[in-house]
């Protein structure tokens, strides 16, 4: 995240309803989003109860305060009729991508040139398996 992005989440927008700045609200937000545009599977509240390894109380909380402010919907399950999947509705779609083509303006403004800097990993690679070898072998820390 950029500063100007934390700043937004933390500081400004923290009370307000509008945006979403609880962390697990936005990955699930996040989550729902990209499950879409790859046209996967829609998660569910025991996918999230796993995933993010929340007591159910928890997990219907954050997924109904997504449900009531109009990000996500419920939706029965084509296969199994028990399932009830959550579904990003249109405001959701819609809100994230205005939302992170303004990043991507903000880091133009700020003459940030995007593009691939060789050698180096993507963030997609950043694991708990693979946090030391990134570390050891990119960082290369110095010894006392």
């Amino acid at each position: 995240m950029t500063h100007k992005e934390l700043e937004l989440l933390v500081v400004t927008f923290h009370s307000s309803r509008d945006i979403v700045t609880n962390v697990y609200e936005r990955y699930l937000v996040y989550e729902a989003y990209k499950r879409y545009i790859k046209n996967e599977h829609p998660y569910n509240m025991k996918w999230v109860e796993s995933t993010l390894k929340l007591s159910f109380p928890k997990v219907q909380n954050v997924c109904s305060n997504l449900i009531t402010n109009g990000y996500l919907v419920r939706e029965r399950s084509f296969t199994d009729k028990r399932v009830i999947n959550l579904v990003p509705t249109e405001k959701l779609i819609n809100g994230l991508e205005l939302f992170e083509s303004m990043k991507m303006n903000e880091l133009f403004k700020q003459n940030i040139k995007i593009h691939k800097v060789d050698g180096l990993p993507c963030l997609s690679d950043l694991t708990i398996q693979t946090k030391d070898k990134i570390k050891n072998t990119i960082l290369k820390q110095p010894k006392d």
